[in-house]
């Protein structure tokens, strides 16, 4: 039995329903299941505690075949997080609530369904990012050789965690539905009306795809608002500026010859079942250390590591 009254045994039960459910939820299914009477607090503090043990555990092993070409995405997800005064003894009391960025990372094989993932972390900021998409490339089998394709949003922090990690052995590629987003913004110096926004950003893509970014950079170049306008009331110049600033990130032929993909469909998804199913149900927020620990708990599961680790548990 551990300091909260629960065997092993117990343990993976209640922790298996706290991944995914709130934690009175996961009473509640406890009684149900089992006949157990355990309470939300002492399932949330037996979770926590098994998740902070979670993520000391050393990852899995990456695979002795080392992998010649393997896609990396980050991105990140809002959680509702609180900090609370240390002078209060009421913890209620005083608190503040703020929505922080959570970073998550992910990495597979063209053609796989099997993806790792990395990171899930708010604190620590870019360089914790980097260090878990460094871990989720790993697990996939990163070599010396082997060539990391990163499909991202533009923030370019993203474009240098890849810069930084692989050096040579890497490409970035910005996400394109975040720059037909900025594209969009700007159609209208182009366009009579709104109804011909969806053409003329159509064309774009079209462009875009087959072509590259030269000819939409050119495009741009035509309108650009004078000097004098402010760059909030700029959208041709600004999407310009970003085209022009990212050289080499817009390369979507060759992503499309090699079937590469030209989004970052995979960790947004990620983000909405490891990160958002949990930890954004409606009125919950976390302190940041907690929020941490579930996202961790939760990547153990989606990275197939939860067995391994209850099994050397059990064996303690």
């Amino acid at each position: 039995m551990t300091s909260c009254g629960t065997s092993k045994a117990l343990d993976r039960v209640i922790v298996d329903f706290a991944a995914d459910g709130a934690f009175k939820n996961s009473s509640t299914k406890t009684k149900e299941h089992y006949g157990i009477d355990v309470c939300a607090g002492t399932i949330r503090n037996r979770c926590l505690e098994i998740a902070a043990e979670i993520t000391a555990m050393k990852a899995g092993e990456a695979p002795v075949e080392k992998q010649e070409a393997i896609i990396a995405q980050i991105d990140g997800s809002m959680v509702q997080t609180v900090e609370t005064d240390p002078s209060q003894p009421d913890k209620r009391k005083k608190k503040t609530v703020s929505w922080r960025e959570m970073r998550l990372s992910v990495a597979f094989l063209l053609g796989s369904a099997a993806k790792f993932y990395g990171g899930g972390t708010i604190s620590g900021g870019v360089a914790a990012a980097g260090e878990g998409l460094l871990e989720c490339v790993q697990r996939v089998g990163l070599g010396d050789k082997t060539h990391v394709y990163g499909v991202s949003d533009g923030a370019p922090w993203i474009a240098d965690q890849f810069e930084l990690l692989f050096g040579e052995n890497h490409s970035f590629l910005v996400d394109l539905f975040h720059l037909l987003e900025r594209l969009a913004e700007a159609a209208l110096a182009f366009v009579a009306n709104k109804d011909d926004v969806r053409k003329w950003v159509s064309k774009q893509k079209y462009r875009l795809k087959k072509f590259g970014p030269k000819g939409v950079i050119k495009t741009l170049a035509t309108r650009l608002e004078p000097e004098t306008i402010a760059d909030a009331d700029a959208p041709v110049r600004r999407c310009h500026r970003y085209l022009v600033n990212r050289p080499g990130q817009f390369n979507y032929p060759d992503a499309i010859a090699n079937e590469r993909p030209v989004g970052s469909g995979a960790i947004e998804s990620g983000n909405r079942s490891v990160i958002q199913a949990r930890l954004k149900k409606p009125g919950a927020f976390w302190l940041v250390r907690n929020a941490e620990l579930m996202a961790g708990l939760r990547i153990c599961r989606f990275n197939g590591d939860w067995s391994r680790y209850w099994e050397t548990k059990m064996a303690a």
